[in-house]
Order: C-alpha cells, then sequence, then structure tokens
C-alpha cells in the first residue's frame, strides 16, 4: 500500500496531469486545426509569432546549446548547457513538435513545475527477506532487523509529461499505416540503438543520447518523408520527437533495466533499493533526448548544418574511435582475404598464401585488442 505522502503525491500528479488535458483539450479547439498542422520546416511560423526576435539569434543561441550539451561534462559548459535547455531548447522544441509557440511554452511551464516539485507516482513496492544487521556501540554489540524492500516509481516531469506529450503531437496523423510503421521503425532500430548505447550504473540508467538523438531523427525524418510519399502529410518534429520519447523510455529505462536486474540480481536482493523511471525529472533522457533530437534536426536544416556535422563527427570519433577501427578492421580483413583467396586460384604458391593469412590474422588481433575496452554489452 502506499503511504500518506505517496498518496499525497499521486493525488497531485493526476490533478495537474489532468489539468494538462484540459489545456490541451482547449488548445484544440482555440487553434481550430493550427494547433498540430502549423509545422513548417523553415520555421515561418516562428519568425512571425516572435517577430523582434531575430531567426539567427535564436540559430546561434542553439549552437551554443548543443555544444554546450557535447561537452557538459565540464562544470562550466554544464551550467550553461542547463540555462540554455531551460530557457530556450526546451519551448522552441515543443513549439516545433506541437506547431504553437505559445501553448509549447504553457506546456514547457507545466512540465518544469511538475520537475521542481519532484512529483513522483509508485508502481508497486516489494517486500523481501528480513536481514540482520549488526552494529557495534563502544564493547556492546546491537542487532537489528530489517526487511529488504524495492520500490518503483514514475516521475511526472521525466516521464508521465513527455509521453503525453509525445502520444498527443502524434494523434492528428496517426492512421493504421502510419501507426504500423512508427512501430516497425521503433522497435527494429530505435530501441536497439537506445539499449546499445545506454548501460546500467549504480545511479541509474547512463547512456548517450547524441546517437539515440540522431537514430530518432534520422527515422523520424525518414517516416515523414515515405508517408508524405505516399501522399499522407506528418510533419517530421512530432515523429522525431515521439521516437527519441518511446525509444529512451523502453531501449534504455526497461530493456537496458531489466538485462541489469538480471545480470545483477544476486547482488541487488541484499540490498534496499529505489528505481524511479525518468528519475532526473527534466533533465533526464527521456525528455532532454526528444528535445535535442528535434533541436539537432531542425539544426540541419539551417545555415548551421556543416557546423552541426561536424561537432557530431568530432563527438562520435573522440568516443568511439576504437570501435570505428574495429569495424575498418573486419572490412580491411575481408577484402585483403578475398585478394589471397583469388591469388590462390592464379597460382599463388600455398606457403605464401599461409604467410598472408598469418599477417592479416595478427593484423585482425591487433585492431581487436585496441578496441576491446570500448565494446559494451
Amino acid at each position: 500500500m502506499l503511504s500518506n505522502s505517496y498518496a499525497r503525491s499521486s493525488a497531485l500528479v493526476v490533478t495537474l496531469l489532468t489539468l494538462l488535458g484540459v489545456f490541451f483539450s482547449v488548445s484544440s479547439y482555440k487553434t481550430v486545426g493550427t494547433f498540430y498542422h502549423a509545422i513548417n520546416l523553415k520555421l515561418g511560423f516562428i519568425s512571425s509569432t516572435i517577430g523582434s526576435i531575430n531567426k539567427d539569434f535564436i540559430d546561434l543561441l542553439l549552437i551554443v546549446y548543443f555544444a554546450s550539451f557535447m561537452f557538459s561534462g565540464l562544470k562550466e559548459t554544464k551550467v550553461l548547457y542547463k540555462v540554455l535547455y531551460v530557457v530556450l531548447a526546451g519551448p522552441f522544441a515543443l513549439s516545433l513538435v506541437l506547431g504553437d509557440i505559445e501553448d509549447a511554452a504553457v506546456l514547457w511551464g507545466i512540465v518544469l513545475l511538475l520537475g521542481a516539485l519532484k512529483l513522483r507516482v509508485q508502481l508497486f513496492e516489494k517486500s523481501g527477506e528480513i536481514k540482520n544487521e549488526c552494529v557495534k556501540i563502544y564493547a556492546a554489540k546491537c542487532v537489528y532487523k530489517t526487511r529488504i524492500t524495492h520500490r518503483e516509481f514514475v516521475d511526472a516531469a521525466g516521464c508521465i509529461a513527455p509521453l503525453i506529450i509525445a502520444s498527443a503531437a502524434l494523434k492528428p496523423y496517426m492512421n493504421v499505416y502510419a501507426l504500423y510503421l512508427f512501430a516497425i521503425y521503433l522497435t527494429m532500430f530505435v530501441i536497439p540503438a537506445y539499449a546499445v548505447v545506454s548501460r546500467f550504473a549504480e545511479e541509474g540508467i547512463d547512456g548517450d543520447l547524441l546517437v539515440g538523438a540522431l537514430t530518432a531523427a534520422f527515422f523520424g525524418w525518414g517516416t515523414s518523408g515515405y508517408l508524405s510519399h505516399l501522399g499522407w502529410s506528418v510533419p517530421s518534429h512530432p515523429l522525431i520527437f515521439a521516437f527519441a520519447v518511446f525509444g529512451a523510455l523502453i531501449g534504455s529505462d526497461t530493456v537496458r533495466y531489466l538485462i541489469g536486474r538480471w545480470k545483477y540480481r544476486y547482488k541487488l536482493r541484499n540490498y534496499s533499493f529505489e528505481s524511479v523511471v525518468g528519475g532526473a525529472g527534466v533533465f533526464d533522457g527521456i525528455i532532454t533526448g526528444g528535445i535535442l533530437a528535434v533541436v539537432v534536426y531542425y539544426l540541419l536544416n539551417t545555415d548551421w548544418w556543416i557546423v552541426v556535422l561536424g561537432l557530431v563527427s568530432l563527438y562520435l570519433l573522440s568516443r568511439y574511435m576504437s570501435t570505428v577501427i574495429t569495424i575498418f578492421t573486419f572490412l580491411l580483413f575481408g577484402v585483403f582475404l578475398w585478394i589471397v583467396w583469388e591469388a590462390i586460384k592464379d597460382g599463388m604458391p600455398m606457403e605464401y598464401a599461409v604467410m598472408a593469412v598469418i599477417v592479416l590474422a595478427a593484423i585482425l588481433l591487433a585492431g581487436l585488442s585496441y578496441a576491446k575496452k570500448s565494446i559494451r554489452f
């Protein structure tokens, strides 16, 4: 059963989410069809709405936001990243997803409020065996018993809010075929990508948000283009945001979490712990990944696209250089092995062929030994 504090928190979450639903209903009625359908890749509607704010200046700030995200491990850039994320990137990305900057600003304010209140809904509580604890106080020993408990929570700002936003943004466009195509790409590509780049850590699920965001942006763009070719107008931004949100929720916080729980099951069963889906609130990977994916896709359609590609290339090479070398080594080994095989068929002496294969095997082992530290499963 839920305690009184959890019950109060749950009631407050339900109340706020109800207000969120009313907000969506009123907004959809107010805009009379332009709430979702006014999305424009060139951002003409944002330029006309913002008016006095120069679009080039916004693009420059978004580039700074993207660069600060890539270097958010540094203390100075981490503060800059959080400020730009809260003030600019969050409402800007939601305006692209929803098609209305005023509704996006109000909705972003609700998300920030949920994050500030740190509201969480408890899914279940599992009580395990009783564990004896021994504490030595001076010469005496005090033995007491504690019951091991496992609690699962869902954060309102980090999980529930982005799910509602993604579902509401996609709903006007989802026919049976579009939903089928979205589910296929999500299951076969986006979810595995998030699962591969994530890992189970003591502080929670840790992962590479940029790779996941790039995957979501690519398949969102591809799905939108394919559906447009078939005659259905589905904007890219809602698809990209939904791919990122559902990919992170299922791939990272579900699949990778379950794998980690199974891998460390014997260690975890001796300790009490709490697990929170979207536990970082507005800075959790579920919602930040969706916002990052939308911003990256937007920047790739501006004059800053070459800067974005350069930053992404530097990031991937610096982080996954060993993996790139591994793939290149396998390809090189296959090509030279084929060359040796063709030379044997043309009459190459067998002793030379054996020596060539040994040299190629040594190159393969050297490449694998260099890259083994970067491969995680």
